[in-house]
């Protein structure tokens, strides 16, 4: 069983990296939107609006996740009173 200071340190690494995703899926929808302003092709315009909308999709999951994580864990990475530890905090 891992102790407090190596939960911490996971579950930080954990919510930087969940951030950062966040962040380039945010960076993906802004690149497809600006090729969709060139297009001209309405084949090539599909598949952009069809991968526009994938990484908006992938944008709230990741919220989703992080918003879990930060009802359990604090902004330190430290469990919050009263929460059970679960699968990611274990590690």
């Amino acid at each position: 069983m891992a102790d407090l200071k190596e939960i911490s340190k996971s579950d930080k690494k954990l919510f930087l990296l969940i951030k950062t995703a966040i962040d380039r899926e945010i960076a993906s929808q802004e690149m497809y939107r600006e090729a969709l302003a060139y297009c001209a092709d309405p084949v090539l315009k599909k598949v952009l609006e069809r991968l526009l909308d994938q990484e908006i999709m992938h944008e709230k999951r990741l919220q989703h996740m992080y918003k879990k994580l930060r009802q359990e864990i604090d902004p330190d990475g430290k469990p919050l009173p009263g929460q059970k530890k679960t699968a990611h905090s274990s590690k």
